[in-house]
């Protein structure tokens, strides 16, 4: 399942939870960056706007990401490739 940023951060705004639990951040993508939910630019950008909205929301804030070692490598291998 992919999600876009601007959808799950008004679903963040419009719910005002307590705290904030982003499991599969990996799956997030950004309308502002190139390249598909996952690639390191993508994760990148999501939890940096992840980031600043906790903080200007003082909204305590978990990012899951990949689980295994071997998920995360090869996306860092195939955005290193591409460059």
């Amino acid at each position: 399942m992919r999600r876009s940023l601007a959808s799950s951060l008004g679903h963040v705004q419009e719910a005002s939870p307590s705290l904030l639990i982003v499991d599969s951040v990996q799956t997030i993508s950004s309308a502002q960056v190139e390249g598909g939910a996952g690639g390191v630019a993508q994760v990148r950008a999501v939890a940096a706007s992840l980031i600043r909205v906790a903080k200007e929301s003082d909204l305590p804030t978990l990012l899951v990401g990949p689980r295994d070692e071997a998920t995360a490598a090869s996306r860092v291998r195939a955005s290193s490739n591409t460059s």
